[in-house]
């Protein structure tokens, strides 16, 4: 007997069979946060993008969250900057 893919049962699966690992949902959060704020974001606007492209992005990968939270922080005026300006 074998498989759909003409390997015998028992045999080690084909390379692109297996999935890459994924790091659970939190941790991929938590990783985008640091991303945002090792970029030079506050915490504070860091955790509130993220938690913006969360609610858009259904991805789940971690660059593609990065990206995402990234673009929601292009979005929101910076209430520090908009009062400074003459």
């Amino acid at each position: 007997m074998t498989h759909a893919d003409g390997r015998p049962y028992g045999a080690a699966p084909l390379p692109d069979a297996i999935p890459p690992p994924t790091a659970p949902a939190e941790q991929i959060i938590a990783d985008a946060r640091t991303a945002l704020v090792t970029l030079g974001f506050r915490p504070k606007d860091a955790q509130a993008a993220v938690a913006r492209a969360v609610a858009h992005d259904g991805d789940g990968a971690l660059e593609g969250l990065i990206v995402s939270a990234l673009r929601e922080t292009s979005r929101q005026p910076d209430p520090d900057r908009s009062s400074q300006r003459p």
